[in-house]
């Protein structure tokens, strides 16, 4: 009986855990693009970036783990763990100009715009990924369904209009 029961509890949990993960993109004005994540970035990951966070930036630019190498931890986006970041080794031939933070879906097998969010699929999952501004920052969450599964918060520094609903 207690085995059936540590069985049970153990479905249920790997139900509630998400076989994709999130980060933040940021394209800075000199071109140069990192990643920040708490997810463990290995060569043959997918990394899928949407520079922006509004319905009109596309989705998604494709790269792997073996396009970036491992700065050091940040301390201005958090999460539940220990956040890396990651520079992209070599600069293509991107837009330059203005700042850009966006979305970085780790290990997923598709993406796309959906509104203002991102959905993601993988291992005929659905998930959905949005965006809003707290006071000085963006939020970024992972929902699995109804579940929360991940969070991250990107600090800005400068107070901005807040734009999170609870969901």
């Amino acid at each position: 009986m207690a085995k059936i029961l540590f069985l049970l509890i153990l479905s249920i949990a790997n139900q509630c855990v998400a076989a994709i993960g999130i980060g933040f993109s940021e394209r800075r004005p000199d071109g140069n693009v990192f990643l920040y994540t708490s997810e463990k970035i290995r060569e043959s990951t997918i990394i899928r970036l949407k520079f922006g966070i509004n319905q009109d930036a596309k989705c998604c630019q494709i790269l792997h783990g073996r396009d970036f190498q491992k700065t050091d931890s940040v301390d201005f986006v958090m999460g539940n763990k220990e956040v890396a970041g990651y520079e992209l080794k070599k600069r293509g031939s991107e837009k330059r100009g203005e700042r850009k933070i966006g979305v970085a879906i780790i290990n997923s097998s598709s993406a796309r715009n959906y509104k203002k969010d991102v959905k993601a699929f993988k291992d005929g999952k659905q998930y959905l990924i949005t965006t809003c501004f707290g006071t000085e920052g963006v939020n970024l969450k992972l929902y699995g369904g109804r579940d929360l599964l991940d969070s991250l918060y990107y600090y800005l520094g400068y107070d901005v209009p807040a734009t999170c609903n609870d969901r």
